[in-house]
């Protein structure tokens, strides 16, 4: 994964700046942390596969359910659970999140089996059935997106995209002065169909129409 570093003298190439005279480093340090916070919630909303992360313990072994624990409390950088699969011995029963409520979730507690619904409670995961014996629990989720504190932290984003945090960059610089708001419309209108076809999204369900109003959240796995 690229660092600011990297990437910094390209975008000042790009600027046809190669010493700080208008832009200087921590500015458009600054404008490269915008673009690859966008570029990441775009991501995480259309493919989050680039993204994914199983919460694994610090002894390196899995959260597990048993009949008397039937929750389970998620990394703290959870931002959004993706897939969760059940593993016991051979048996593998995947629960792709539905949206279960408390009262659902009550309603079943009385019930053992393989636990097959679950739900979000905050930072807890609540299952159903009551477990009848000891799963293992593999969870499957994106985390929250972590700016880099110096050029020499990378951005946390496959280099596949590192070309668009340039561009953003770019634009961000040459558009100094208007909101990054703004910024931000121009860079999905130029970029946004792009991106979309490089994320796999070519469902005509899955199409985006960037507004300020109407940021490309949709049909998203929460």
């Amino acid at each position: 994964m690229a660092t600011f570093s990297d990437i910094s003298t390209r975008i000042r190439q790009e600027l046809s700046e190669q010493a700080e005279i208008t832009f200087s480093d921590t500015e458009l340090f600054n404008y490269a942390k915008e673009g690859a916070k966008l570029l990441y919630s775009m991501i995480a909303t259309m493919n989050s596969t680039y993204l994914l992360t199983e919460y694994i313990l610090d002894d390196l072994s899995y959260p597990t359910l048993t009949p008397t624990v039937t929750t389970i409390t998620l990394p703290t950088d959870c931002m959004f659970v993706d897939e969760i699969i059940i593993n016991y011995d051979t048996l593998s029963t995947k629960a792709r999140q539905t949206i279960v409520s408390e009262v659902r979730i009550a309603k079943y507690s009385g019930i053992q089996g393989v636990p097959t619904i679950f739900s979000r409670l905050g930072t807890t995961l609540e299952f159903a059935p009551t477990p009848n014996d000891t799963y293992n629990v593999h969870i499957f989720y994106v985390p929250k997106y972590t700016e880099p504190e110096t050029i020499l932290e990378d951005f946390g984003i496959d280099d596949t995209f590192v070309p668009y945090i340039i561009e953003y960059v770019t634009l961000r610089a040459h558009n100094r002065n208007d909101r990054y708001t703004l910024v931000e419309q121009m860079f999905l209108n130029q970029k946004g169909e792009i991106l979309q076809t490089l994320l796999h999204k070519e469902d005509p369900k899955m199409m985006v129409e960037p507004t300020l109003t109407n940021f490309p959240y949709l049909q998203a796995r929460w």
